[in-house]
């Protein structure tokens, strides 16, 4: 795998069975499915600038 174009993420087994179901109900693979998810979640929240917890 490309390091310099994709990266791997460790979620719990429920947050995968999730996004299995949303990808499988969108035609889409789960790679797509969060990309686009992310994607709608940036232009809802704002301007995709980083913010600070706390």
């Amino acid at each position: 795998m490309n390091t310099d174009k994709y990266k791997s993420v460790a979620v719990p087994i429920e947050v995968w069975e999730q996004v299995q179901k949303l990808a499988r109900k969108n035609d889409r693979s789960v790679a797509r499915q969060i990309s686009w998810l992310i994607r709608k979640e940036d232009e809802r929240t704002g301007d995709g600038q980083e913010r600070t917890a706390g």
